[in-house]
């Protein structure tokens, strides 16, 4: 089981308890129930999380600030003490107590930055888990957010030296101030220096914000149709396509190289133009100190000692410069995720529905293909009932996959509502409408694991034992004819497959994602083109296992393009361009089509169903027919 740490904070300065505070126990956990119960806004949740962290972080700084006038006093202690009177005790002391604040500012530094680490570490407990729900979400609405990404680019930005320098800049008042009491013309030179040195970095940074953001989303595209080629490198090779797709590929990096290219020259530029502007500053410190020295207006431990302060005032404005880039990535991966995390969460609860009686309703149902293709789904209704087993059948592109993951929450509808039982779909949180209903796509959308977690949908992540889904998985597989297959396997259920199932083939990868649609027996079934690859076994296996998911009284519906299937089904619901041709039983819809029902045991495609004359004057000609094959009568 996945254990989720909780980093507590003290801000007391007994140096045994800060140092606990910066480490990694096992008395450290986070209560996971309080976690996934209050999951609105779980970015500013998050934040508020690392409050005390960032308090300590700024005490930590404090005191680092402080300890930073230890150089400065020795040395103004041994110029105008020590040396004069020639004290070796005094200087032994003066020494001694300087080692030890050395060493402790050295603790405190440390912690300090042990203390960053463990906000990164918080944020990604907090956030890994719903950055991954919004993303599963936005993905599912057609939008794309690389939420790990922009987790991970945030994550490094708040635990980068950009973020130490940010907590040591509102000290560089202080520093300057000292400088001022030392003597006012080098106060003023190191402030004037500072606003300059600030100045160059912000005329120069407004363009780079936005050369940053347009070339890390050049190279997101890039790496996204690479992964996308990558997952089809068998069927791009079968083509010949790899030769055009690396070209394509080679493009596309040399653009977001191009403007990477640019960004870095630039930040490159001003880094090297800060650092000049400093050591020249630091330097005129000297110059400026040596000059008053001479004239006797300040001693010449007092020029060293506002050399040390004003190029500390000044380093926090050099650490910001250098680290601006990953601030500048930072800050687009928090408006990134603050994008995402303003989509509703799929899990967030309402008042609890009683588990549905396996009614299925859908109304006036519209659904608009991905990047404004055209209309899918034209208003589509019809019902299931309980203890009701439907086929949905038609011509390739009349709509039946994309009806079904609407209906399953899989695509977004435009218009019209799925019911259960009579209440809207989307009033289920996303992981209880799935155990509600077992769902089946037509690339079996099997996930990279073992077998077992395949079929029992990775439930162990969901606190459950595998002694407590071992037997629901095995009454799944055994029930749609997988137990022998994966027994058969060199691992047996613990066998790890890859994505889609790669390492099975086509019969075995759809077989185990008909047992994981069978998983604790939902009372609703969405099997898209079930039957496909199986072979008579297997189609058995499946008529068997629909027998009796319908004396359980459950519902389904199934796509078939293969009529071997609709000898089990209740009702036939033809479906051509979008619409509901016709909705009936198997004898009135071959009667509709104008086929025998002799014709029916056969294994034909259902798409060669062909269209009568009386059919064609309904507009179902060319639209429900293949011309190059029929089913043939039995006669």
């Amino acid at each position: 089981m996945t254990k989720i740490y909780h980093a507590r904070i003290s801000t007391e300065v007994c140096v045994d308890k800060l140092w606990g505070m910066s480490r990694l126990g096992d008395g450290d956990k986070v209560n996971r129930m309080a976690m996934t119960e209050d999951r609105i806004n779980p970015l500013s949740k998050a934040l508020r999380a690392c409050r005390k962290h960032l308090i300590g972080v700024a005490w930590f700084s404090a005191l680092v600030n402080v300890l930073y006038f230890t150089p400065v006093i020795y040395m103004m202690q041994v110029y105008e003490r020590a040396i004069p009177t020639r004290g070796y005790e005094t200087l032994f002391y003066l020494t001694l107590i300087a080692v030890v604040a050395f060493l402790v500012m050295g603790v405190f530094e440390t912690l300090r930055q042990r203390v960053v680490a463990r906000i990164g570490l918080r944020l990604d407990r907090w956030l890994a888990e719903a950055t991954a729900l919004r993303e599963f979400a936005a993905r599912n609405q057609g939008k794309h957010f690389a939420g790990g990404r922009s987790l991970d680019v945030f994550r490094n930005a708040i635990t980068g030296p950009g973020v130490i320098a940010a907590f040591d800049a509102p000290w560089a008042p202080l520093f300057i101030g000292v400088v001022f009491i030392i003597h006012a013309s080098i106060g003023w030179f190191v402030l004037v220096g500072a606003l300059v040195l600030i100045g160059v970095s912000v005329i120069a940074q407004s363009r780079m914000f936005r050369d940053q953001i347009a070339a890390d989303e050049a190279a997101a595209k890039a790496n996204g149709r690479l992964e996308a080629a990558a997952q089809a490198a068998g069927a791009t090779r079968a083509l010949g396509m790899w030769s055009a797709l690396a070209a394509r590929q080679a493009e596309d990096r040399e653009r977001s190289a191009r403007l990477a290219f640019e960004t870095n020259m630039r930040n490159a530029g001003l880094s090297a133009l800060s650092k000049g502007i400093r050591l020249a500053l630091q330097s005129g410190v000297i110059g400026l100190g040596a000059y008053l020295a001479i004239d006797r207006q300040i001693s010449p431990a007092a020029v060293f000692a506002a050399s040390i302060l004003g190029a500390r005032a000044l380093q926090p404005i050099d650490g910001l410069i250098a680290s601006w880039r990953s601030i500048v990535q930072g800050l687009a991966a928090y408006r990134k995720l603050g994008e995402l995390f303003s989509l509703a969460d799929p899990n967030q609860r309402g008042t609890p529905l009683p588990p549905p009686e396996a009614s299925l309703e859908v109304e006036q149902l519209v659904v608009q293909a991905p990047n404004d293709r055209g209309v899918v789904i034209k208003n589509v209704s019809f019902k299931i009932r309980p203890g009701e087993i439907v086929a949905l059948i038609g011509p390739s592109g009349a709509g039946k996959s994309t009806l079904a993951q609407a209906i399953v929450g899989a695509m977004r509808a435009e218009s019209g509502v799925v019911r259960i039982d009579g209440a809207d779909v989307a009033q289920w949180p996303s992981d209880e409408l799935g155990r509600q209903v077992g769902y089946l796509p037509q690339d079996n959308a099997l996930i990279e694991g073992t077998i077992a977690d395949n079929i029992s949908r990775f439930r162990r992540w969901n606190n459950e034992t595998m002694e407590a889904l071992g037997p629901r998985l095995l009454e799944a597989a055994k029930a749609t004819g997988a137990h022998d297959l994966i027994l058969r396997l060199s691992d047996g259920y613990d066998t790890v497959i890859g994505q889609n199932g790669r390492g099975l083939s086509g019969g075995q990868a759809q077989r185990i994602a008909l047992a994981r649609a069978f998983f604790d027996q939902p009372p609703i079934l969405v099997l898209d083109e079930p039957n496909a690859h199986l072979d008579t076994d297997g189609e058995r296996a499946l008529t068997r296992a629909l027998s009796l998911h319908r004396e359980r009284n459950g519902s389904a519906l199934v796509i078939a393009q293969r009529t071997a299937i609709l000898s089990v089904c209740d009702r036939v619901i033809l479906m051509v361009d979008g619409k509901i041709a016709a909705d009936g039983t198997l004898d009135q819809i071959l009667e509709f089509t104008g086929l025998r029902p002799s014709g029916v045991e056969t294994a034909k495609p259902v798409g060669a169903l062909r269209a009568s004359p009386k059919s064609k004057q309904n507009d179902l000609s060319h639209e429900a027919v293949d011309q190059s094959s029929e089913i043939e009568s039995a006669s």
